[in-house]
């Protein structure tokens, strides 16, 4: 434990426009002792990379606006460096096997958090 608290945390940049979990996956980042940051847009993700270092993006695939596949993209071609995991409520095999083309490090699924199925 002394060695950790000697090392700066990792920053970890969230990004979801689902309030309730990037609200959970924050929580549980933090209560791991990551540095968390939040955004709820591809392009709010953008603006914050450009503002501060960060170690790894969590980024949702469907997000209105700029899909996480185009974030994605964009950040590789910025910013090669960057971790990249994708999430998403449905990750099809296919799916997973071109995010990670386009540069992502892996692909999550994201659990249903109290999401009412009609």
């Amino acid at each position: 434990m002394a060695v950790q608290s000697l090392q700066s945390k990792r920053r970890i940049l969230v990004v979801d426009d689902d309030a309730d979990c990037r609200t959970c996956l924050c929580d549980r980042l933090d209560s791991w002792q990551y540095e968390v940051i939040q955004v709820a847009s591809g392009m709010e993700a953008l603006e914050e990379l450009q503002h501060g270092k960060v170690d790894i993006v969590l980024l949702d695939v469907a997000m209105p606006h700029m899909d996480g596949a185009e974030t994605l993209r964009a950040i590789k071609r910025r910013y090669s460096d960057i971790t990249v995991f994708m999430m998403s409520a449905v990750m099809t095999p296919c799916l997973k096997q071109q995010l990670v083309q386009w540069g992502a490090r892996g692909c999550l699924e994201k659990p249903k958090i109290g999401r009412a199925h009609v």
